[in-house]
């Protein structure tokens, strides 16, 4: 993209789609008002000297380590909400098993699985917020399951398996390390 610089002379700026969508949407928020008014262009000059400021890579540093304690507080507060053996299972496995209302659920990907009778999964839901810390999804999921599975049901888009038939190899050692019959 070309843009006109203060000189009036115009140069060649390179941006992606997503530094190009993310420079409209912070910039007014975060640049000055000349930038503003005059226009994208001006907002795409002023984004592409931003991330090129020396300033740039200690807000990306921020940035990471505010991620980084995110997640940290997010295993800190779901190892309390959790049974010791679903936080084993959850260490172990990277899942966990809930049962509410008679019904058994898998946590642990971002995602929701509504375990049958005989350990098949019946349908997963996806309930996944963008740029949330992966353990705020499993609280927010758990949380919601405790108090209204079909609540959480009606926000996820739902996926059905067609043949619950016989659960995998996986999901039996799962379900029987997690101490369930199966």
């Amino acid at each position: 993209m070309q843009v006109a610089s203060a000189s009036g002379r115009t140069k060649r700026i390179r941006l992606t789609l997503e530094e190009r969508e993310a420079a409209l949407a912070m910039a007014p928020h975060m640049a000055p008002d000349n930038v503003l008014q005059g226009g994208e262009a001006a907002v795409l000059a002023w984004w592409h000297k931003l991330k090129n400021s020396p300033n740039a890579k200690r807000i990306k540093e921020d940035a990471l380590f505010a991620r980084e304690l995110a997640e940290k507080r997010g295993r800190s507060l779901l190892c309390r909400l959790l049974t010791e053996q679903q936080w084993d299972d959850f260490e172990r496995l990277g899942t966990f098993f809930v049962e509410t209302g008679g019904v058994l659920y898998q946590l642990g990907s971002g995602r929701v699985v509504v375990i049958g009778d005989n350990g098949a999964p019946l349908e997963s839901w996806c309930v996944y917020p963008a740029a949330v810390p992966l353990t705020d999804v499993i609280i927010g999921q758990y949380l919601h399951l405790m108090h209204s599975p079909a609540k959480l049901r009606q926000q996820a888009c739902v996926t059905s398996y067609r043949s619950p038939l016989r659960p995998g190899i996986l999901a039996r050692r799962i379900l029987r390390q997690a101490g369930y019959e199966v």
